[in-house]
């Protein structure tokens, strides 16, 4: 009876370690939308979510977000919300492109 507990108690452990380390999102859903401009792109970057906008006055308007959906930084004077949803399946930024 006792093997049988302990059986039953590590591949609760195994399933726990799959779902809840492994499978971590990493990454942020970016807003759809920030003071009125559409979201134009979305990726991760050293570990944390970028969300670009657009370009306003020759500025581009971002949010980024840590791993956690907090938010780590904005362009001047752009309203992200926080903390936001957490995502999977996020691609990595792959051109130096906008912030």
């Amino acid at each position: 009876m006792q093997f049988l507990t302990l059986l039953v108690s590590i591949a609760s452990l195994y399933a726990y370690t799959l779902v809840c380390v492994h499978a971590q999102p990493g990454c942020t859903n970016c807003p759809a939308e920030v003071d009125g401009l559409k979201l134009y792109q979305a990726c991760l970057r050293s570990r944390s979510t970028h969300c670009t906008y657009g370009l306003v006055h020759l500025k581009w308007i971002y949010c980024h977000y840590d791993e956690q959906g907090t938010l780590i930084a904005t362009s001047e004077g752009t309203s992200c919300p926080s903390p936001m949803s957490l995502a999977s399946g996020c691609k990595a930024c792959t051109t130096p492109g906008p912030p």
